[in-house]
């Protein structure tokens, strides 16, 4: 009960909380995301994901918009706005479409999973992502 309230009351300073979905929300703050209907292109659903840490910053949200590519179970960042604690914008940036970058998303990435199955029902089911080899030090002889 604590916890949806302090989330409610997170997101309260931007308006009605209906629609986002809550991913996660503790003692390092509340991050949660909701469907951008404007702006969905033809390669996939469009998500506006906010980020409000509890520690405060010079920035008090952050919010970034993530186009995924459902059935290449992708998800590309598109841009990024820092906000006060007063709702005004700090800073905003577009990522130049030659700098876009897909990112995989897999059955193990909690967030990103999570979004996926929401935004991409119809989706193929997620890979797991293979191992990291151990890093190996060499220590030279001598």
């Amino acid at each position: 009960m604590i916890v949806a309230l302090l989330s409610v009351l997170a997101l309260a300073p931007f308006g009605d909380p209906e629609g986002w979905n809550t991913l996660q929300s503790d003692e390092e703050g509340v991050f949660a995301y909701r469907r951008l209907e404007a702006g969905t292109s033809d390669a996939g659903p469009r998500a506006l994901v906010r980020v409000t840490p509890a520690e405060t910053r010079e920035w008090t949200t952050g919010e970034l918009t993530y186009e995924f590519v459902c059935e290449a179970r992708t998800w590309t960042i598109l841009g990024l706005r820092s906000l006060a604690a007063d709702g005004s914008e700090l800073r905003s940036v577009t990522v130049p479409e030659d700098r876009l970058d897909p990112e995989p998303i897999y059955a193990g990435d909690r967030e990103a999973a999570a979004m996926y199955a929401d935004l991409c029902p119809e989706g193929p089911p997620l890979e797991e992502r293979e191992p990291s080899p151990l890093p190996i030090a060499v220590t030279p002889v001598r």
